[in-house]
């Protein structure tokens, strides 16, 4: 017979917060460092956070700022695709973008965005605006727009460029953008111009104010006209587009730049651009940045098949380059004098010059990626000096290999540049970097030692080296470079050789070689960068405490520096595992992690993220449905704002309710909304 029980009694136990075990995919945003002013000096300055400046300007009134997203990469669309849809196609996916992270609020002002760049350009009037852009998956970074100076023969010959020339190489049919001050294109070296692409020798075939009009070609500095005229006397044949991102105040806001850079992918098609010239920039920083402003606009430009080629700085720094330089995105440069042309005097000093000899005011450090000839300099019927001038020379050469060689790209074309230059030794920190040399770059005479194929002991060492490319290249026995001496014993043209050290300093975990002219050249000394990992709390989810367990993971670090924020504060001895204390406070914690080996070479931050949650969900209400030897329990308005509910743990008894959940029977655990307790004696008072 089918009785139905008596009344039940509830009893909603906070038996403390459960541990969290959903996961937020919550994507950490990061700053940019800040440029600043340029100073002569050797060492580069550490440079402020833009966050806490703008969260200071914020105490004061609304700040403008610029906001990067997360980007969708060319090569992610339909394969079906042609040139011109997949920039729609894409342009769709950074709309959705922006749309998720701009939802509309009343405190914050949309002023400007990009179909091709991954971000915009907004008004904040709260913190609370600002703290829900840093929260948001789809934002990568928040930083300031600033403004930027500018980076201020034989050349020609040092690189190689003449023989190209004469091979028929000459940059036809390709474009390289410079943004700069403008370009007077009726200077002979743009061809004399009378209007753009008037007469049909004119070298420039655009040209555009980004900046507000100065209503002149190039303002009274006539920087733009030099670098331009420089690119085009290294490829003569491509064409330049003139894009005039400064003010009439001499400075280049980081808008303008960007406004530049959408236009450059938007008519990348139409011109076929497969450079950018940046001579500009300010600040330092001692370790390649991840900047919030410029790294979406420079991953989007690479993506669309132009590399950025930017001056690394007039500072004289030997340990750091400029901003936008330290970006890893672009290919940075630094200035070699092109000749021995006598004494010279610069703000950093007075030296006498030689070819190859590093300039006293070039920025450098381990990170710069190649040299190029930068002082002094004759082009658009001007001489100067500086890394602006030596920019140029390598976006000239992308010209000059993209027109040999377009199936390579952005990647392909940075990597044969580097690989295939002349070994130069930067005298004022003993670095070692790639000089460009187009003649070896174009004939494609690239070779790289395997890493895993080679072992160095104290008397030298052997292995293998893969000629990867240049069918008509040939090469003798050579011995260059202090570190290493090579004597290949059989191979010419593609394929494998061997090759042994007969000397050891210390050879890199990776190295690379030129062939040209029948030498085998060394052409860096200089590992890659470390990769490694962090783990909270072994990877768990959720944590009730601000204390937890980091483990490390990293190939050759040597250092490592731990943070709670996105700039790195100071390095410690490299351990796998470290005692570490979160940001206080509710919600979605992340840690980041860079590594460092004993060459210098930092790799890129990677963290990782947990939920901090100290606090009790909030009750709600529990019904009952008593049945035939059962009872239902219903649960609804309960939550938790920290890491959300886990799951329903009941206990029972008899007459009363047990006073704690570790008292009493189990009636068992569900994470549905319902939990049946049955088996039960009908007739009997229950309590839960």
């Amino acid at each position: 017979m089918s009785r139905k029980l008596l009344p039940l009694v509830f009893l909603l136990a906070g038996c403390g917060s459960p541990d969290p075990t959903d996961s937020s995919a919550t994507a950490a945003a990061s700053v940019t460092t800040a440029d600043t002013a340029s100073r002569p000096g050797n060492s580069a300055p550490d440079a402020p956070s833009d966050l806490a400046s703008i969260q200071r300007q914020l105490l004061l009134g609304p700040i403008d700022v610029l906001v990067t997203m997360k980007d969708t990469p060319f090569s992610a669309a339909p394969p079906r695709l042609g040139a011109e849809a997949r920039l729609v196609w894409r342009a769709r996916q950074l709309a959705d973008t922006r749309g998720r992270a701009l939802a509309p609020r009343q405190d914050l002002t949309v002023l400007q965005t990009w179909e091709h760049v991954p971000g915009a350009f907004v008004r904040l009037d709260s913190r609370a605006a600002l703290d829900a852009l840093l929260r948001h998956p789809d934002v990568v970074g928040v930083a300031l727009n600033r403004e930027h100076e500018a980076s201020l023969s034989q050349s020609l010959a040092l690189i190689g460029q003449p023989a190209v020339i004469a091979a028929g190489t000459s940059g036809a049919g390709v474009s390289i953008a410079v943004l700069d001050t403008g370009a007077n294109y009726t200077v002979a070296d743009l061809g004399s111009c009378t209007a753009v692409g008037t007469p049909s020798t004119c070298r420039v075939a655009y040209a555009a104010d980004f900046a507000a009009n100065d209503g002149t070609l190039d303002d009274s500095s006539q920087h733009g006209t030099n670098v331009s005229a420089i690119v085009s006397r290294v490829a003569p044949n491509a064409r330049i587009l003139a894009l005039d991102v400064f003010s009439a105040a001499g400075t280049a806001s980081s808008l303008h730049i960007i406004n530049a850079i959408n236009w450059v992918i938007a008519n990348q098609a139409t011109y076929n651009i497969v450079g950018m010239n940046l001579s500009l920039g300010g600040g330092g920083s001692t370790t390649p940045c991840s900047d919030a402003t410029y790294g979406g606009a420079f991953a989007s430009s690479r993506s669309a098949g132009v590399l950025p080629v930017v001056a690394s700085g007039n500072n004289a720094y030997t340990n750091g380059i400029s901003s936008p330089a330290c970006i890893p995105e672009t290919l940075s440069v630094g200035a070699v004098y092109d000749s021995n042309f006598g004494t010279v005097g610069f703000s950093c000093g007075v030296e006498t010059t030689a070819a190859d000899q590093v300039t006293c005011f070039s920025n450098s450090a381990y990170f710069l990626d190649i040299l190029a000839p930068g002082s002094s300099i004759v082009a658009g019927g001007l001489t100067m000096s500086g890394t602006s001038q030596a920019a140029p020379h390598v976006a000239g050469a992308v010209a000059l290999l993209a027109s040999s060689d377009p199936a390579l790209g952005p990647d392909g074309w940075q990597e044969r540049l580097v690989a295939s230059g002349t070994s130069v030794t930067d005298l004022r920190n003993g670095l070692t970097f790639s000089r460009l040399d187009i003649e070896s770059a174009v004939a494609g005479c690239v070779a790289v030692l395997d890493p895993t194929s080679f072992t160095v002991g104290a008397s030298g060492g052997s292995g293998t080296m893969s000629v990867t490319t240049g069918a008509s290249c040939s090469w003798a026995a050579s011995s260059d470079a202090s570190w290493l001496s090579l004597s290949p014993t059989s191979g010419i043209g593609p394929g494998t050789v061997t090759w042994t050290a007969t000397t050891n300093t210390s050879i890199a975990r990776t190295a690379s070689l030129a062939i040209a002219g029948n030498v085998v050249r060394a052409s860096q000394d200089r590992a890659a960068a470390p990769v490694g990992s962090v783990l909270i709390a072994g990877g768990a989810t959720g944590a009730r405490s601000t204390s937890v367990t980091l483990t490390l993971a990293a190939d050759t670090a040597a250092e490592m520096c731990l943070s709670n924020t996105t700039s790195c504060a100071s390095w410690e001895t490299f351990a796998t595992t470290r005692a570490w204390v979160l940001s206080s406070g509710a919600g979605t914690r992340t840690v980041y992690a860079w590594f460092r080996d004993i060459y210098g070479n930092t790799s890129d931050p990677t963290n990782d993220t947990i939920v901090l949650d100290a606090t009790r969900p909030v009750d709600g209400t529990v019904s009952a449905t008593p049945g035939d030897a059962t009872v239902r329990l219903s649960f609804s308005g309960f939550s938790d704002a920290g890491a959300g509910l886990a799951s329903y743990s009941v206990v029972r008894g008899t007459t009363t309710a047990p006073t704690g959940c570790s008292l009493g029977t189990s009636v068992g655990t569900t994470s549905g909304a319902t939990l049946d307790d049955t088996g039960l004696t009908n007739g009997t008072t229950y309590g839960y």
